[in-house]
């Protein structure tokens, strides 16, 4: 089964709490904020996802109770400068509207900066385990690192070189992304190759980050 066919199964075969929450995030029904389902990003399909809030929302059975899977998972959507918030079904299920609440103060203020940490649910201040019911784990980027790789997006598209970067913006769109939520996508792919550099101390490869743009709006993976 390839990506698309196991998205359309995930959308099909939704849980009680994760379609219950659809009905409140879908058609920009909660404050205006566009939230897509069971979307892909890089390796993973998340439940729910705000491209232009860098927010992923998820929402767990018991079978995700200390999950290291969620964790290398959590920590792979934070490197690309997401912000992940998880929530128990039966807190969806019980306590509607304080989740609704939650994600909203998440999706309206633009990201904090870098060094203030992780954020835990107003919801479950205990997070999970025997005394709390859910978490939320918020850490981007800074500031600094994100307003630099949205200038050199924006020049990129601007002087049209590599004219990969505005052919891309063009297709997002054209399938369904906002204007915002397309320069999103590219960033990441952008921070990922940065990241890539940082991490080897090898030369920026623009071959490879005009790879990644094309498998856009999946995020690269080695």
């Amino acid at each position: 089964m390839n990506k698309h066919e196991f998205v359309k199964t995930l959308r099909q075969n939704m849980t009680e709490a994760e379609n219950l929450l659809w009905r409140h995030l879908r058609g920009h029904r909660l404050g205006g904020a566009k939230f897509r389902r069971q979307q892909p990003i890089g390796p993973y399909v998340v439940d729910f996802v705000h491209f232009g809030a860098r927010l992923v929302i998820e929402a767990d059975g018991g079978q995700h109770n200390e999950s290291p899977t969620d964790a290398r998972r959590d920590a792979w959507l934070i490197s690309q400068g997401f912000r992940v918030m998880r929530f128990w079904n039966n807190e969806i299920l019980n306590n509607t509207e304080a989740v609704l609440e939650a994600v909203m103060a998440a999706a309206e203020p633009p990201p904090p900066p870098c060094g203030e940490g992780a954020i835990r649910s107003p919801l479950s201040p205990c997070g999970r385990g025997a005394e709390g019911e859910g978490k939320t784990t918020m850490t981007t980027d800074t500031e600094f690192v994100n307003q630099a790789i949205s200038e050199i997006i924006d020049t990129q598209y601007r002087e049209n070189s590599p004219p990969q970067v505005r052919q891309t913006v063009e297709r997002l769109i054209g399938s369904g992304y906002t204007s915002e939520e397309a320069f999103t996508l590219l960033g990441c792919a952008l921070s990922r190759e940065m990241f890539e550099v940082l991490g080897s101390e090898r030369c920026f490869d623009e071959a490879r980050y005009i790879a990644s743009l094309d498998k856009l709006p999946a995020l690269p993976w080695d």
